[in-house]
């Protein structure tokens, strides 16, 4: 039964948000020139929310915006486990997430603006980002939207962009960080 409520709930949030159509899928039918700049449309706020984004370029942003996706989830639903490889910079679009040390010891709260993850964009040049093992869990206290960033995508971007780099470097700041804890006030 609560397998089945997990399930509804899904479907009706989904249904909600996208009234049945799938939006991949019609962007998909366009031309890739198209498709870029609907995926900046589509992130313009991860960009606005973040003073990171504010020096790159618009071929910079377009760049960006085609790597980045987006996840769904529903209250109660974990969005990591602990002991899970964590690989990506997560941007909360709307909803609000518990960061918890085990089962019901919180140690954080994350909402609208906030990003949370790892500092993916620092591991050397042309060294891959060792993936991290989350030290907590993350659970949506609310229906909540995300865009995801993973770390080949930004690193993609960054050695081609270098200038954009340097600046993504200084300015990034993530709310939380899982390898271990930091919280900032930005």
């Amino acid at each position: 039964p609560e397998l089945r409520d997990r399930i509804r709930d899904h479907i009706v949030s989904s249904w909600t948000i996208s009234r049945g159509i799938d939006a991949k899928k019609v962007i998909n039918l366009c031309p890739e020139d198209l498709q870029a700049d609907i995926a900046v449309h589509l992130h313009r706020r991860v960009f606005n929310d973040h003073k990171a984004f504010r020096e790159s370029s618009d071929s910079c942003l377009r760049a960006l915006a085609t790597e980045i996706s987006e996840r769904r989830v529903c209250h109660g639903d974990l969005v990591y486990h602990k002991g899970e490889p964590v690989d990506e910079v997560v941007f909360i679009m709307s909803g609000c997430l518990e960061i918890l040390e085990d089962d019901d010891v919180v140690v954080a709260i994350l909402s609208n603006g906030d990003a949370f993850g790892e500092e993916v964009w620092k591991a050397k040049e042309g060294k891959k980002f060792k993936k991290q093992k989350s030290r907590y869990y993350v659970r949506a206290l609310a229906p909540t939207d995300l865009r995801i960033l993973k770390s080949e995508s930004l690193a993609k971007v960054l050695m081609f962009y270098h200038h954009f780099g340097q600046s993504f470097d200084a300015k990034m700041k993530l709310r939380f960080v899982f390898s271990f804890l930091i919280l900032k006030k930005f």
